[in-house]
């Protein structure tokens, strides 16, 4: 059982800064391996991380503009949304190229992942909204 007092809760929000490492899975649940690197994996902040929170805010502001202007909400709005928060969560992942060679966690590149294998960004999700899981106690970051 937790505590509840300020230090306890400043503790408890510190981890959602520290990243996790998670693996990353096929659609069948089955995790990617590299050829050349060995299980495929990703480390993720939380949701309440300082960078998610930042673009969490910027995705707030970017709705109001809309809406002040009257402007309609584009259909992909809430989905791009997300791939933004799955971007800033993310500090590093296994993903490669055709060639082999580590592909860079970008905006971009989040982006294109996502819209190709849904199942990613939904892992990616998850691991930051369940965070703070990896550092309960019996966890192996805990």
């Amino acid at each position: 059982m937790s505590q509840m007092n300020l230090k306890a809760l400043e503790a408890e929000k510190a981890t959602e800064d520290q990243a996790v490492v998670v693996p990353i899975s096929d659609n069948a649940g089955e995790q990617y391996v590299s050829a050349t690197r060995g299980p495929v994996t990703m480390s993720v902040l939380g949701q309440h991380s300082a960078a998610v929170r930042a673009v969490a805010l910027a995705n707030t502001r970017r709705f109001q503009k809309l809406r002040q202007r009257a402007e309609d909400v584009p259909l992909d709005f809430w989905e791009e949304n997300a791939r933004r928060e799955c971007a800033a969560a993310l500090t590093e992942w296994g993903m490669e190229d055709e060639a082999g060679a580590l592909v860079p966690v970008t905006l971009d590149n989040v982006r294109a992942v996502c819209k190709l294998a849904p199942w990613i960004q939904r892992q990616i999700t998850d691991a930051m909204n369940g965070h703070a899981r990896f550092f309960s106690p019996g966890s192996e970051n805990s």
